[in-house]
């Protein structure tokens, strides 16, 4: 049986949320300040460094009499030597780099290793529970942290002011009644420090008891996501100098810019009251209603408008079709709002500030999709890169890495889209579009390394069906991914009336109508196979560029449901099923390839969707609630999801088991890659394995890697599993390197 001790470390050093954990834990400055501990079931514990030296004799004597001074107890070394034993904290990337970096080298805490660690945060995120400890406590109804506690924590971690009971500070006060009151505030103070370290590990302790265990195959995933963690990925550190530079230029143009355009109204395009103020009644009649959010019910009076991102996306579209478009100054305004806002480029600062020795670390959380399984991402927030590439990607590269003057990038064309080309030529593009898409291939390999990387083809569109488990779904999407078919083509033929083999050989020769026709197939897919509808349909539409009407999506639609109602069916057994296993706790109920079961002693009553592979999904505090539905009354199953409670449908359903079934294929998929090669992954996305190696071995590695993506698993037979491997010296979605011949 394991042995696990919950621990928490409270150190003093620069600004973590700026630099990094690494660069933090690497800091000179950097110290562990206490430790607290508790062992399986056993009583808290405290260990505090040595501060004889600082604090005065009576508040020194106060913390002496509750932490352990000097060498660790013998109980944390048993654990680190017991082949059952691991210890657990929340976030415990954060405590093994403080123990590895730090407190192990000067302090003689025990050695640990990755596989000695387990992660309660990520294993609260599987229950569906916050990222943050006060608040999954909060959600689950246990205790809370100390009034004030925070405070005091801050000015703990301070390393420039100094402790409360500082004996230089009390030596200088008059003796008598002013030392003493100063003793006895810092006593209240450090009393308040060490309560509250008790009660964070207690309360981790705590949360970890109520949410479901995860097995071991799921810790194996977490200890290879800490590898992965730990190798980094290795950035351009020049290109990132000259982006941060050119993003502040930017910053200070766009200002301008905004300012020139309203006549000093609006000062920075941050200013929403003031952009919407000066845009709505600059509109014609249908295009203001789009920026409308709310009306007076009784007067229909505007109450409260919007100039989202979304909404002056439709703005700029729907004026290349009105007859009564706006004038010049309103377009212009609008365009340097969709293209001047993005913040993608402030990543640039965040690699220059967290990166060590070039690469940057500690960019994944496991379970950080807590519904799904899926893996997100912190800092950088790598999972989340452009995914369009600029022509003459590396010549711009340079430019950036040499700093020429901000004006070469504003004539650099985004796409080859028509505004593309005109901005462009006008002298307008937007360096922050430009620099967005400068952010993957900033990733490189170093010195006679390569990056290999594979991802697999429509993995959703593949799963979805394959857990419907039925012969209509097999047929309808299955079959033709087998057959070798492209699943968009198919899509856009069927929406268009071309021929499918006509839409392949035009695309094989560039045609964009036909790379136009793709993606509408493409869209129809990703936006319908959870059950979307007409909205969902244009939304995603705008998301790829393209516009639909109400009238040609819905038309869309009704012919993707007609050809794909193993969906509609897959989705409705989902929701019985939920609704059967609620009724009858304890009983496995099936739809298709995944069972719901109803645990009522697991969380105040959870809902569990098992996947093939066994993990399952959470649906923490489940209950049939009554609800209105298109105006009648209706039922639903309402879930804690974090904070909040959020009621589910079946298009919800699934979409959950399909995200979380493509986790687990990434999640197996890496941990094979890892046990097979060794430490070669750098990163991951959600779709993706990126890896680095010898380059004498890249192409043999591409072969192998490439096997492995689609070599599936025991419980994925039938799965038809497709991927396509690039090999290059630096990270981007364009062409990669030519094999050799």
């Amino acid at each position: 049986m394991a042995r696990l001790c919950f621990m928490d470390w409270e150190t003093e050093g620069p600004d973590l949320t700026v630099i990094g954990t690494l660069n933090y834990v690497l800091d000179p400055t950097t110290k562990p300040l206490l430790l607290s501990w508790a062992i399986d079931q056993g009583p808290m514990r405290l260990w505090c460094r040595d501060l004889s030296d600082t604090l005065h004799p009576a508040v020194w004597a106060y913390v002496l009499s509750r932490c352990v001074i000097g060498a660790f107890p013998h109980e944390l070394h048993d654990i680190a030597a017991d082949p059952a034993g691991y210890f657990v904290a929340w976030n415990m990337a954060f405590d093994r780099a403080v123990a590895q970096q730090v407190a192990t080298p000067e302090h003689g805490f025990p050695k640990i290793t990755i596989e000695k660690t387990l992660d309660a945060m990520a294993q609260a995120s599987a229950s569906n529970l916050p990222g943050k400890l006060d608040l999954a406590g909060r959600a689950v109804r246990l205790g809370t942290k100390t009034i004030n506690g925070s405070a005091i924590m801050k000015r703990m971690a301070d390393p420039n002011t100094p402790k409360p009971g500082d004996r230089a500070e009390i030596e200088a006060l008059a003796p008598g009644k002013a030392q003493d009151n100063a003793i006895a505030a810092a006593i209240a103070a450090w009393a308040l420090y060490l309560d509250y370290s008790e009660q964070d590990t207690e309360l981790m302790r705590q949360v970890w008891r109520v949410t479901r265990p995860l097995d071991g195959a799921e810790w194996a995933e977490y200890w290879v996501n800490e590898h992965i963690n730990d190798k980094g990925m290795l950035a351009d550190l020049d290109v990132c100098a000259g982006a941060a530079q050119y993003r502040e230029e930017e910053a200070l143009h766009v200002a301008e810019q905004c300012s020139e355009i309203t006549a000093g109204l609006v000062a920075k395009p941050t200013m929403s009251g003031a952009i919407n103020d000066w845009l709505f009644p600059r509109l014609p009649d249908d295009l203001a209603e789009l920026m409308v959010k709310e009306r007076d019910a009784e007067t229909g009076e505007v109450k409260r408008l919007t100039g989202a991102k979304d909404i002056i996306t439709r703005l700029l579209e729907e004026i290349k079709i009105s007859d009564t478009p706006p004038d010049d100054d309103v377009i212009d305004l609008l365009e340097l709002l969709q293209y001047g806002r993005s913040s993608s480029a402030v990543k640039f600062q965040k690699v220059l500030d967290q990166a060590v020795d070039g690469r940057l670390h500690n960019s994944y959380v496991f379970n950080g999709a807590g519904q799904s399984g899926r893996y997100s991402s912190r800092g950088v927030q790598v999972h989340n890169l452009v995914r369009d590439y600029l022509r003459a990607e590396l010549d711009i590269l340079d430019k950036v890495a040499a700093r020429v003057p901000i004006e070469d990038l504003r004539a650099i064309p985004i796409s080859d889209r028509e505004i593309d080309v005109r901005r462009a030529k006008e002298g307008k593009t937007s360096v922050s579009s430009v620099l967005s898409r400068l952010i993957r291939p900033t990733f490189m390999a170093p010195k006679d390394k390569l990056m290999v990387w594979s991802d697999w083809s429509a993995i959703e569109a593949r799963v979805a069906p394959w857990l419907a488990g039925t012969d209509e779904a097999d047929r309808a999407v299955l079959q033709p991914f087998r057959d070798g078919s492209d699943l968009y083509l198919l899509n856009a033929e069927a929406i268009f009336g071309v021929p499918y083999d006509e839409l392949v050989e035009r695309l094989h020769n560039g045609d964009k109508e036909a790379k136009g026709m793709r993606q509408a197939g493409k869209v129809a897919v990703l936006a319908l196979g959870f059950l979307g509808g007409v909205g969902a349909l244009r939304a995603m539409a705008r998301g790829y560029g393209m516009r639909l009407t109400n009238e040609e999506a819905k038309v869309i639609v009704d012919g993707w449901r007609d050809r794909n109602r193993w969906a509609r069916k897959f989705g409705d057994a989902c929701e019985r099923a939920a609704y059967e296993a609620i009724s009858n706790p304890m009983r496995l109920c099936k739809a298709g390839r995944v069972s719901y079961q109803y645990v009522p002693t697991l969380m105040g009553g959870s809902l569990l969707c098992y996947l093939p592979d066994g993990r399952p999904l959470m649906y923490p505090m489940a209950r049939v609630v009554d609800v209105e539905k298109f105006g009648k009354p209706d039922k639903a199953i309402s879930y804690l999801n974090g904070m909040g409670r959020r009621n589910m449908w079946n298009g919800l359903q699934l979409e959950n088991a399909t995200q979380g079934l493509a986790a687990s294929i990434l999640r197996s998929t890496l941990t094979r890659v890892h046990q097979r090669f060794g430490d070669v992954i750098i990163g991951d996305t959600h779709d993706e394995v990126i890896c680095e190696v010898d380059a004498t071995t890249a192409w043999a590695f591409a072969d192998q890697l490439d096997a492995v993506m689609v070599e599936g698993f025991p419980w994925s037979k039938g799965l038809p599993l497709a991927a396509e491997t690039t090999v290059n010296w630096y990270y981007s979605k364009g062409p990669g390197m030519r094999r050799p011949q």
